[in-house]
């Protein structure tokens, strides 16, 4: 079964970038967009064990327990800076 999830971050995050480019959005929105879709799969990786979001090629299945715990502190360390998107985006929109 093909799971279409990480295809549906990856072309969000893919068109909020596109749009940033484009000068369609802002950069307070483009920030607190792409820090929302970020804290989202990274919260979702983090709390429901989906590797294979941050994985598209290799199964979770393979993985050893160092390689799940390197995902693991890698989807914190992502959810962190999508904090600080967040952060910075509502602040921009404020000014």
């Amino acid at each position: 079964m093909i799971i279409l999830e990480k295809y549906v971050y990856a072309a969000t995050l893919t068109f909020c970038i596109f749009l940033k480019l484009t000068s369609i959005i802002s950069l307070s929105f483009f920030l607190l967009i792409f820090g929302i879709v970020a804290g989202i799969l990274a919260g979702r990786v983090f709390l429901f064990h989906r590797y294979d979001l941050f994985l598209p090629v290799v199964k979770a299945s393979i993985l050893s327990e160092n390689g799940k715990v390197l995902v693991l502190c890698t989807s914190i360390v992502i959810y962190l800076v999508a904090l600080s998107f967040i952060a910075v985006g509502s602040w921009l929109c404020l000014i």
